[in-house]
């Protein structure tokens, strides 16, 4: 929770706004969003871990997409995204970053 607190912090200091639209990319069972949503912000995760995505949904209530949904938000969609500890597992790291 400290560290969903820290983040969230860092988030709202990053925008310069108190809540807004938050995309987190490998949220995995989605604490981070939950500090987030539980903060007045509206969040969307996305996971490739089905197992994660399923715990995060039902514990929750949390609907988190499977990678290949970042490409049907438009451009504008978030007023933060968020990637922690992603960059490191991403296996074709300049495709990822261009998509």
């Amino acid at each position: 929770r400290y560290m969903s607190a820290q983040k969230k912090n860092l988030v709202q200091q990053a925008t310069g706004i108190p809540s807004g639209r938050l995309l987190d990319v490998g949220c995995g069972t989605g604490a981070f969003l939950h500090t987030m949503q539980q903060g007045g912000w509206q969040v969307q995760g996305i996971e490739p871990d089905a197992g994660a995505r399923r715990q995060a949904e039902q514990v929750l209530q949390i609907k988190i997409f499977e990678p290949d949904a970042l490409e049907s938000w438009p451009p504008q969609s978030f007023d933060a995204i968020t990637l922690w500890h992603v960059l490191e597992h991403a296996h074709a790291l300049h495709d990822y970053m261009n998509n």
